[in-house]
């Protein structure tokens, strides 16, 4: 699973795009809108939704 912000000043988007394009078998990507690391706090419900779907 990918989570990734387009506005992460920390890691460039493309890079994660990157990872999430080579990887197989099951998998989600989570793009959200804010910092670095704050998935959790910008979304908490739809990032457990995306591992959930890998999960189950």
């Amino acid at each position: 699973m990918i989570v990734h912000s387009k506005e992460d000043k920390e890691v460039p988007f493309q890079q994660a795009e990157e990872v999430y394009n080579a990887a197989t078998g099951p998998k989600e990507m989570f793009i959200y809108s804010g910092a670095h690391l704050a998935a959790m706090k910008v979304d908490a419900e739809a990032y457990v939704a995306k591992i959930d779907r890998l999960i189950y």
